[in-house]
């Protein structure tokens, strides 16, 4: 199975911490959150890891090149400023689709008990779902009848079963629909999210959600980058 990292982004809540570097290549106690990601990934049979990045793109080449590992592939999204991650993610699509591959984004930090378990084989679609929070800003899912209806950052929290933490196992078969619909949507919008495709294709695959009981953390801002400091 391959994977891919969505790390274009500019960080803008970062303040100065992030504002001439990657937002993935911030150091959580003098390891960057890029490469905790890709050896939790390497450490788990991922074969290939594409990373697709875009502000302060020759930092994060040189960067990725320093590691001299060959399972890596860098893709450049030249327009991250006027675009979101759903453009990112479309760049993967001659790679990936009619592939089984992970999604996900570049600041998000895990423990590895989290991917083992989403990699098990009674999953082919998963999202990695916490239950126990609900954040105003990420994308939260409904679930019914052990199946994702939903996801979306708009899911008022009476109707909401949990949180994604931006972390996704795609199959082969969905992955067709998935890049068929963001090519879709990215004709009358490059500014969306990719889960408003992943939230499109809900009707024609079934989505299972995979609880996690291990921390994690998606780094958005100063304090959340502290709080991965204090935890990992």
């Amino acid at each position: 199975m391959d994977a891919v990292i969505l790390a274009a982004g500019i960080g803008s809540r970062m303040q100065n911490r992030a504002k001439d570097t990657p937002k993935c290549l911030l150091n959580i106690n003098g390891t960057t959150l890029l490469e905790r990601q890709i050896q939790l990934l390497l450490n788990n049979q991922i074969q290939t890891i594409y990373i697709v990045g875009g502000f302060q793109f020759q930092k994060l080449k040189q960067y990725i090149d320093s590691l001299h590992l060959q399972q890596i592939i860098l893709i450049e999204n030249k327009d991250y400023f006027t675009t979101n991650n759903m453009y990112s993610l479309s760049l993967v699509e001659p790679f990936l689709k009619g592939k089984d591959f992970l999604w996900l984004n570049g600041d998000i930090l895990f423990e590895n008990e989290i991917i083992q378990e989403i990699l098990k084989p009674s999953f082919q679609n998963a999202i990695a779902v916490d239950a126990t929070c609900y954040f105003e800003e990420s994308m939260k899912v409904s679930i019914q009848n052990n199946q994702i209806q939903a996801i979306s950052k708009e899911i008022l929290p009476s109707y909401a079963s949990g949180t994604s933490i931006d972390l996704y196992r795609i199959s082969a078969t969905a992955s067709f629909d998935l890049f068929l619909k963001i090519q879709d949507l990215l004709k009358e919008n490059k500014k969306s999210w990719s889960e408003v495709a992943l939230n499109a294709i809900l009707k024609l695959h079934s989505f299972y959600p995979c609880f996690i009981h291990s921390k994690w953390i998606e780094i958005d801002d100063i304090e959340d980058l502290k709080l991965a400091q204090k935890i990992f």
